[in-house]
């Protein structure tokens, strides 16, 4: 009896669900921490503060959070849709470990800077991230209902990003500092303008020139 079968029978119990859960995670673990492993030396920049023992941590509660939302059912492959999950928590324990990563030195240790710009230094240095799954303001709309959208979201959401990080340094820096991995509003334009040296007005026009621009190559690339 294959632990697929087991999962997918709707007889069931939930000590034998648990028992296949374990076997899938023990079985995946070295996947999520090779993941981990890529993730630190791709944002070697970023993370080199983040010990891996950290980012493996990271790594597994995306792999339970698959494990836990994955259906057998499901027309593809659990280390795919594993991954989707595992890259989301990685993204977010960068950000978690690193909330002073938007501010220079220079504007962390002046004090005339900080007091005119006390509530965005507070918001840059106390950055906020969402963890959920409840997506994402902006290149789509999600009303997924059912574990099968929410995976197509997600790999949706790998492909956009994969678009976004081929752009140049400028238009990243404004998507990342717009959005989180989830494409959730974590800034204003504004916010966003006064870290790029921009109004809030020209930012509102890059972001509609980058979403234009990554809708055209997504809908080229399928």
């Amino acid at each position: 009896m294959s632990i697929q079968y087991i999962l997918k029978h709707p007889k069931s119990t939930s000590n034998m669900i648990n028992t296949c859960n374990e076997i899938i995670f023990q079985h995946y673990k070295h996947y999520a921490y090779n993941m981990a492993y890529d993730f630190k030396t791709t944002y070697y920049k970023k993370c080199r503060h983040i010990s891996l023992n950290e980012m493996k941590l990271y790594a597994s509660r995306g792999l339970l959070d698959a494990i836990s939302m994955y259906n057998a059912s499901m027309p593809f492959s659990f280390s795919k849709y594993a991954s989707i999950y595992i890259k989301g928590e990685l993204y977010y324990g960068m950000s978690e470990m690193h909330p002073l990563t938007l501010l220079p030195i220079s504007k962390r240790v002046n004090k005339k800077w900080r007091t005119q710009n006390l509530v965005l230094y507070k918001k840059m240095t106390n950055t906020k991230f969402m963890s959920n799954y409840d997506y994402y303001d902006g290149l789509y709309v999600s009303t997924h209902k059912d574990s099968y959208i929410l995976a197509n979201k997600d790999n949706e959401l790998l492909e956009l990003w994969n678009i976004i990080n081929d752009l140049d340094e400028e238009y990243k820096k404004i998507m990342k500092y717009k959005y989180n991995f989830y494409f959730q509003n974590i800034r204003s334009n504004k916010e966003v303008g006064d870290l790029l040296g921009y109004s809030s007005e020209t930012i509102r026009k890059k972001i509609n020139k980058i979403k234009n621009h990554v809708y055209h190559e997504n809908k080229n690339n399928n």
